[in-house]
């Protein structure tokens, strides 16, 4: 009846990239939030913070119900029950208001100081440099996007990481005389 997509960050093992030695989950809802997600983790660790997107304030309750006012206004009566229905159906209510009620009460107020220090940002001379291999891979990407693939169709890093390894090996091998 849902879909249900989870974006999951992972440290690859070096010699196999299909497993990893540390993974965390977020659950994303849709497959299109989690690749924007993703791609806004990846534009800033590849970027810096200049290169993502301002946060939005429209995810708070209050703009949640100055929208459905709106709706209301624009849409007639049939469409806006359906709209309704949804939105019960898919609790969003319920979920701006739990949302909003863990950022009141649950959220930290404020850091420990050992947190602070340890995710304070490093200096961009710190800063790790792309490898090699992962600038082949993002450009991979770059030219399977403009071809109209998507994220899910593109297979296993592993198949990515094969193809190229055998592009390399034909490339070694031209010109050269084998016994």
């Amino acid at each position: 009846m849902a879909t249900h997509t989870v974006l999951t960050m992972a440290i690859p093992k070096p010699d196999d990239p299909e497993s990893a030695l540390a993974a965390a989950s977020i659950n994303v809802g849709h497959e299109t939030a989690g690749l924007a997600q993703w791609e806004c983790i990846r534009q800033f660790m590849e970027n810096g913070p200049e290169a993502c997107p301002d946060p939005k304030e429209d995810e708070t309750l209050a703009h949640y119900k100055a929208k459905c006012h709106q709706a209301r206004k624009e849409m007639p009566l049939l469409p806006w029950l359906v709209k309704k229905l949804g939105d019960w159906f898919f609790q969003r209510y319920l979920a701006h208001i739990i949302t909003e009620r863990r950022i009141k009460t649950l959220a930290l107020k404020s850091l420990p100081e050992e947190l602070k220090a340890w995710s304070a940002p490093l200096p961009k001379e710190q800063w790790a440099k792309p490898s090699e291999a992962l600038q082949g891979l993002n450009q991979q990407l770059t030219r399977a996007y403009e071809r109209g693939l998507k994220f899910t169709q593109m297979g296993s890093v592993s198949e990515w990481q094969a193809g190229r390894e055998e592009k390399q090996q034909q490339k070694r091998g031209r010109g050269r005389f084998r016994a």
